[in-house]
C-alpha cells in the first residue's frame, strides 16, 4: 500500500510538513484524506486559528513528488460539525505536524 504525506502550504512560503505520512490504498483515498484535513483546518479556524482561505493541502508520495494540490474547498460549510471519517481515522488519530489534535 502506498504511503502519502499531507503538507499544508500556508500564505507565502510557510509549509507545515507531514513527516509521518499514512498508508492508503490509492490516490482516491488520499484525496478523501486531504478533505478530512481541510475539515480539521476549518474547525481550527472556527476556534480562533488562522484563516485558511488561501492555503493548500499538498499530497506527496514517499519521494516528495507532489501528486495533488488541494485548494480550500469552498463547498464545505464553515459550520461543518461532522467528525472526520476518513479511511485514515481508523488507522491513526494523529494530525499532520503542526495541527492541534482534535481541532
Amino acid at each position: 500500500m502506498p504511503r502519502y504525506f499531507f503538507d499544508v502550504l500556508h500564505e507565502g512560503d510557510r509549509i507545515t510538513r507531514d513527516h509521518e505520512g499514512i498508508d492508503l490504498p490509492d490516490m482516491v483515498a488520499a484525496e478523501i484524506e486531504a478533505m478530512e484535513i481541510w475539515k480539521r483546518l476549518i474547525r481550527t479556524h472556527r476556534s480562533g486559528g488562522e484563516d485558511p482561505l488561501t492555503w493548500h493541502v499538498l499530497v506527496l508520495d514517499t519521494d516528495g513528488t507532489h501528486l495533488a494540490k488541494v485548494p480550500f474547498p469552498h463547498d464545505l460549510s464553515w459550520d461543518e460539525e461532522e467528525e472526520a471519517t476518513s479511511p485514515a481515522d481508523a488507522e491513526r488519530s494523529r494530525e499532520p505536524a503542526g495541527l492541534p489534535h482534535g481541532a
